[in-house]
């Protein structure tokens, strides 16, 4: 697997049990709860994408990569 792969296995796992799941950078965090992926699943729309190497996460119309953000389960 991946480096993309396995962080995305481990936010899965994270939602999975009711967990929310933090991306921080040096300006911005940005949470994503179970019912914020539960609520995208049910309109249709991904969330999460592996581009390449890279784990996404949708910012609007566009992916921007979540790896070099620190990621936290709480």
């Amino acid at each position: 697997m991946t480096a993309a792969e396995n962080l995305l296995a481990k936010i899965n796992t994270a939602i999975a049990s009711g967990k929310t799941v933090m991306f921080t950078t040096y300006g911005h965090a940005t949470k994503v709860s179970p019912r914020t992926v539960k609520s995208w699943a049910k309109a249709g729309n991904e969330l999460f994408r592996i581009e390449g190497d890279h784990l996404c996460i949708a910012s609007g119309k566009k992916f921007v990569s979540v790896m070099g953000c620190k990621v936290t389960a709480h």
